[in-house]
């Protein structure tokens, strides 16, 4: 039970993170640049959504 709740949070997360990026910026570059705004709460997960 614990390790599906982890994996529904990393999920919840992960959906957090590509949320972040797609609203605030929609080319590489940018979500290169969202990555860094984001770095806060995302730290290199935003770079696996690409």
């Amino acid at each position: 039970m614990l390790e599906n709740l982890t994996v529904m949070d990393k999920e919840k997360e992960q959906e957090k993170i590509k949320k972040c990026i797609d609203k605030n910026f929609k080319t590489n570059t940018g979500k290169r640049i969202a990555c860094s705004a984001c770095h806060s709460y995302c730290g290199a997960a935003c770079r696996r959504i690409g």
